[in-house]
C-alpha cells in the first residue's frame, strides 16, 4: 500500500508540486516582511514598482524564453549568439527605445529602475528556459519564480538605509549579475549541441501570447480598481489570490511535460505528444483536484474572517473563482502544446478572446458590476478562452489537452505510463 503511495505521488510531480507551493510561499512571506520591515508607504511603492517589472519583462523579451524553451528541446537547436540575443541584447535595446516615451508621459515612477529590473527578470527566465532544457526542472523553476524576489530580499539587507528606488536597483543588479553567471554556464554546457538557426517563424506570436497572458491574468484585478471601491477591490484580490492556489499546478504540469511535449512536436510523433500532453494534464488534476475540495470545504468558514462585499457575500465570489481556477486546471495542457509545437497564434487568438469576452461584457453591465459579477465574467471568459484552444488543437494536431483523457478507454488509455 506505501508503494503505492509513493508511485502515486511520483506520477503526480509531487516533489515538483510541493516545491512549487513552497516558492509561493516562500515570495508570500518575502513581501510580507519587507512591507513590515519598510513601512506600508515605501513597500506601496514597491509594490507597484514591482508589479510594473512583471509587466514590462514580458513586452521587452522578444518572447525570450518559449521561443528558448521550444528551440532548445525540439531538436531544432539555437547557438550561444542567438540566445544570448534573446536573453539580454535585444531586451536592453527595446527597453531604450521604451524608456523616453514611459518618462515623458509618466514621469513620476522611477522608470529607468524598473526597466533594469525588467530586463534582468527576463534574463532569469530565459535562463530558467535553458536550464530546463538541459533537464534541470526544478533548478529552472526555483530561478524563474524564485530567485526574483529572494533578490528583493537580499537587497534590503544589503542596504543600510533601504528604499523603494534602492531596493530594486539593487535586486535588478543581483539578478544581472547571478543570470550572466549562470548563462556564461549554460553555454558551456550547450556548446556543441546546438546549431545557431533562424529565429523561428511564430517568435511574434509567441512575444504576444506571454504580453497578452500578462493582460488576462491581471484584467478582473485592473478592471475591477476602476469599477469597485478600494476595500471592496482588496478583499476580491484577498480571494482571488487563495482561489488561484487551485491552479498552482498548471505551471507545475508546463515544466515537467514541456521538453517532452516539444521532442515529440519536433519528432512529429503524434502519439508520444498525445502521452506527454496527458501526464500534464495528470499532475495538474491531480494536485488541482485535491486543492479544489479543500477550497469548497473552506467555504462556510469564509464569514468568520471575511465581511460581506458590497451585497455579495464572499462565499459566493470565493465558490464563483475556485471554479474558474479548475477550469485552468481541466485543460492545463492547452497553452504548453499550443505554444511549443508552433502554434503560437492560436494562444494569441484564445487569448485575445479571452479579453475581448471579458472587457466587452464589463461594458454592457458595469454599472452592475459586483464582485460575484466581475468573477463570473472572469471565470466564464477564461474558460471560453481555454475551450476554444482546445478544440482547435483537437482539430489541428488530433490531441486532446483536456484532464477528459485521464479517463480509462480515452485515447486508446495512452496517457498510462509505461
Amino acid at each position: 500500500m506505501q508503494a503505492r503511495w509513493v508511485r502515486a505521488f511520483q506520477l503526480a510531480a509531487g516533489g515538483t508540486v510541493l516545491l512549487r507551493g513552497g516558492i509561493v510561499g516562500a515570495n508570500f512571506a518575502i513581501m510580507v516582511f519587507l512591507a513590515a520591515q519598510m513601512g506600508f508607504t515605501a513597500f506601496g511603492e514597491l509594490a507597484f514598482a514591482w508589479g510594473a517589472v512583471m509587466v514590462l519583462a514580458t513586452v521587452v523579451s522578444c518572447g525570450g524564453p518559449l521561443v528558448l524553451l521550444r528551440a532548445l528541446t525540439d531538436g531544432s537547436g539555437m547557438g550561444g549568439w542567438r540566445i544570448a540575443c534573446f536573453a539580454l541584447i535585444w531586451p536592453a535595446g527595446l527597453t531604450g527605445l521604451i524608456w523616453l516615451p514611459l518618462q515623458s508621459l509618466w514621469p513620476l515612477p522611477p522608470w529607468g529602475v524598473i526597466l533594469a529590473a525588467a530586463v534582468a527578470v527576463n534574463l532569469l527566465s530565459c535562463l530558467a528556459s535553458v536550464v530546463r532544457a538541459l533537464g534541470y526542472v526544478q533548478t529552472s523553476m526555483v530561478l524563474r519564480d524564485g530567485v526574483p524576489q529572494l533578490t528583493l530580499l537580499s537587497a534590503w539587507m544589503l542596504l543600510s538605509t533601504p528604499d523603494a528606488a534602492g531596493v530594486l536597483w539593487l535586486a535588478a543588479m543581483l539578478m544581472l549579475g547571478l543570470g550572466l553567471l549562470g548563462g556564461a554556464a549554460c553555454l558551456v554546457a550547450l556548446r556543441g549541441k546546438a546549431a545557431d538557426r533562424h529565429v523561428p517563424s511564430d517568435a511574434p506570436a509567441l512575444w504576444a501570447t506571454s504580453i497578452l497572458g500578462g493582460g488576462v491574468a491581471q484584467m478582473d484585478i485592473v478592471v475591477g480598481g476602476l469599477l469597485m471601491a478600494p476595500e471592496v477591490l482588496g478583499i476580491y484580490a484577498i480571494l482571488r489570490r487563495v482561489a488561484n492556489l487551485v491552479a498552482l499546478p498548471v505551471s507545475v504540469a508546463t515544466w515537467v511535460s514541456a521538453a517532452e511535449i516539444s521532442a515529440a512536436k519536433g519528432a512529429e510523433d503524434i502519439q508520444n505528444l498525445q502521452n506527454a500532453s496527458a501526464a500534464g494534464s495528470r499532475v495538474a488534476f491531480t494536485a488541482g483536484a485535491v486543492l479544489f475540495a479543500l477550497g469548497l470545504m473552506s467555504i462556510p468558514l469564509l464569514h468568520l474572517v471575511l465581511p460581506a462585499v458590497a451585497g455579495a457575500m464572499p462565499q459566493a465570489v470565493f465558490l464563483v473563482l475556485l471554479c474558474a481556477a479548475f477550469g485552468q486546471v481541466w485543460f492545463a495542457s492547452g497553452y504548453t502544446v499550443a505554444t511549443l509545437c508552433g502554434l503560437g497564434r492560436e494562444t494569441v487568438m484564445a487569448r485575445g478572446t479571452a479579453l475581448m469576452i471579458y472587457l466587452g461584457s464589463v461594458g454592457l453591465l458595469s454599472t452592475a458590476l459586483s464582485p460575484a459579477l466581475n468573477a463570473a465574467l472572469y471565470g466564464c471568459a477564461i474558460t471560453a478562452s481555454s475551450v476554444l484552444l482546445w478544440w482547435r488543437l483537437k482539430g489541428l494536431l488530433g490531441v486532446d489537452t483536456s484532464a477528459g483523457v485521464l479517463w480509462p478507454g480515452k485515447e486508446g488509455e495512452a496517457w498510462k505510463p509505461s
